[in-house]
């Protein structure tokens, strides 16, 4: 699910959100580097998932995952690529544990969803045992109302609720919006 979002331009005598807390974040879901950068704190990300690549600014920076198939195959080599790693119980992605380590993040967010999708807990928890104190978000959206959700946890975990509640205010005036535009059914 990918939402682009224009918050425009600040209201009239509205003060500039307070800057969030320095903390080192890697994200491994492209959905949560998005939701990083939408809450105004694309500075704490220190490194992405391989597929990360939106906003742009984020292809900048290290990338702390790889497929473990060729993602560029055809189709079918691909899928038959993905089946053979997946009946054989291995992770589907590998997590470079040295550039996380290196990285020192604070908060890793991935994602609870799909094993074939993206890194999941148990994969980080894995590669990243040197890391104790790291803090670990996990997001598992199935609705909606369960991305809506996952904004505010990933904030909270940012240490920039307000900006969270903020964001997830306007996405849902942007939603309303456009509700009565969609034919029902």
């Amino acid at each position: 699910l990918q939402m682009r979002l224009d918050l425009g331009p600040p209201q009239r005598g509205a003060r500039p959100p307070a800057p969030a807390p320095s903390k080192r974040v890697l994200s491994l879901l492209s959905a949560s580097t998005e939701i990083v950068c939408r809450l105004g704190c694309a500075h704490l990300l220190v490194g992405r998932s391989h597929g990360c690549d939106d906003p742009p600014l984020a292809t900048a920076l290290p990338v702390a995952t790889a497929p473990r198939v060729d993602p560029n195959a055809p189709s079918l080599q691909l899928d038959e690529a993905v089946r053979a790693q997946a009946a054989a119980g291995g992770p589907i992605y590998q997590i470079r544990s040295e550039l996380v380590r290196s990285l020192r993040p604070d908060v890793i967010i991935t994602q609870e969803q799909c094993r074939i999708c993206a890194v999941t807990p148990e994969d980080v928890d894995a590669a990243c045992v040197a890391l104790p104190s790291t803090a670990l978000v996990t997001i598992m959206p199935v609705t909606l109302d369960d991305v809506l959700g996952d904004v505010v946890t990933i904030a909270a975990a940012l240490g920039a609720p307000e900006r969270g509640r903020r964001l997830v205010a306007h996405m849902r005036a942007r939603l309303g919006a456009i509700a009565p535009l969609v034919p029902a059914g």
